[in-house]
């Protein structure tokens, strides 16, 4: 048992960087950040590398049970400020919550908040995993799973209003906001094999290729595009003027679209396991294999579409509104409904039956694993030391080839670093870049001839600094061997 502890003071110590999964069903490469992702074998490789499908995998066939992933997060509210304005802190043993109807509290609160505030979720479940190895034909994979991620950029102007409301003077600029989010079912067919045979090239080995081959179904797409707001107050006669352009695009399900306009929802839907709004293909490529006996590898994944065209509606406006806030009516009370009545005969966007297309996360990755005990100073250091095990180094680059849900163009880097003895799996990983920033990634696992249950989060820290506890994740994920 001491060795055990002292083996894993070592992996948790050991300071690396990782990028974020973008595959949050693998709960190994969460717990690695997403380091080992392009590394990752058998039905994870699908959507990562196909090439690595079967590359690595000891068993013929490999069955996931219902793996599922998730994250949350934004750019600026935490935990600890949450409590400090909503659910009150403890100060000298009582609860005391600041009210944000002061002045002071307010500037106190709004200074929190960058000029633009970014608020992003992604998740996924996988209801099929399947992967077989079919010597010497290749290696095959079926997956089938829900995925959905959003982003959403809200302006500081807009928690100002919230708070303060508009002043007789004031000029108010709240553009630039909007957002974009997803929610598709994939259906995978996947293939790779050596190419050995074919493919001679100085110091490259064990070269292998595959390709996916993606249906993707369309439930839900929401984006708001092109968005400008901008508010004044006459300081004289408080009169509003109110100008605003915007485009919303919107599909999904009967149901779905019911909650938009009833007028707009078809009668028929494409079935495809479930009803879609959608369809569309992706293509994922890529190649793995050793350069003088290091492994590398290299895919570009989710090239594709989504066409938009059941229930699928565009709303645009651009207009100016004014009016004078302040009425009375006939019982001689002031209210608001006069206005209210007002800005809705008023208000008049463009609402009309279209269709879109939305494009798949497009992303190149590369990346390479190493097992540290090879070198001499690595396993002098574990003599040294009487530390067992195999340490397991893995470092990555990712660099999104479009902007959209779950993906971004700033690239990432990444390092993990894993641990196993007997079976049992220690794991960690860093990363800094694209749309999340900084991420350290946590968990572990146990492997059995069988099967394997692997446990992760990322951002794992945000668990413990209330200041930086901006985003939460978590996975698991369970094999059966045969």
């Amino acid at each position: 048992m001491k060795r055990i502890l002292i083996a894993l003071s070592v992996v948790v110590a050991v300071p690396v960087f990782a990028q974020t999964g973008m595959h949050p069903v693998s709960a190994r490469n969460m717990a690695l950040a997403g380091s080992a992702g392009i590394t990752m074998k058998g039905w994870e490789a699908v959507g990562i590398n196909p090439a690595a499908l079967g590359q690595y995998e000891a068993s013929r066939y490999v069955i996931g049970i219902a793996p599922a992933g998730g994250m949350v997060g934004n750019t600026n509210l935490n935990i600890d400020f949450y409590n400090t304005y909503f659910t009150g802190e403890t100060v000298n043993g009582k609860k005391v919550r600041y009210d944000l109807d002061k002045g002071s509290r307010k500037k106190e609160f709004l200074s929190n908040f960058d000029p633009d505030n970014t608020v992003f979720a992604s998740g996924a479940v996988q209801v099929l995993a399947f992967s077989m190895d079919y010597a010497p034909w290749g290696s095959f994979a079926v997956t089938w799973g829900y995925k959905g991620e959003g982003h959403a950029l809200l302006t500081r102007g807009l928690f100002d209003r919230m708070l303060n409301g508009v002043e007789p003077g004031g000029s108010y600029d709240l553009s630039g906001m909007g957002g974009e989010a997803q929610i598709r079912s994939e259906f995978a067919l996947n293939y790779s094999r050596s190419v050995d045979e074919w493919v001679k090239i100085p110091y490259l080995s064990k070269l292998s290729a595959g390709a996916a081959l993606k249906i993707e179904n369309g439930v839900t797409y929401l984006s708001v595009e092109n968005a400008s707001h901008s508010l004044s107050v006459d300081p004289e006669t408080s009169e509003y003027t109110h100008s605003f352009v915007y485009e919303i695009r919107g599909a999904g399900n009967n149901d779905f679209s019911r909650l938009i306009d009833q007028t707009l929802v078809d009668d028929e839907m494409l079935p495809f396991i479930s009803p879609n709004a959608g369809f569309g293909l992706g293509l994922d490529l890529g190649v793995a294999g050793e350069v003088a006996g290091w492994p590398v590898f290299l895919s570009v994944t989710d090239i594709g579409y989504i066409d938009w065209d059941k229930n699928a509606t565009l709303l645009t406006d651009k207009e100016t509104i004014v009016f004078t806030p302040g009425y009375t009516n006939d019982d001689g009370n002031t209210g608001s409904t006069f206005e209210v009545d007002t800005l809705k005969s008023t208000y008049e966007p463009i609402r009309r039956k279209t269709s879109f297309t939305s494009y798949l996360p497009t992303t190149l990755r590369m990346g390479t694993r190493v097992s540290l005990n090879q070198f001499a100073l690595i396993t002098e250091y574990q003599k040294q030391w009487n530390i067992p095990g195999e340490f397991i180094a893995y470092a990555g680059y990712q660099q999104g080839l479009n902007e959209g849900p779950g993906n971004s163009y700033i690239p990432q880097l990444s390092l993990g670093l894993e641990w196993t003895l007997k079976g049992w799996y220690a794991r960690l990983g860093q990363a800094f870049g694209a749309r999340d920033g900084y991420n350290f990634g946590l968990g572990g696992g146990y492997s059995h001839p069988r099967f394997r249950i692997d446990a992760g989060s990322a951002y794992f820290h945000h668990l413990f600094t209330g200041d930086s506890r901006t985003r939460l994740s978590a996975a698991i994920t369970s094999q059966i061997f045969f």
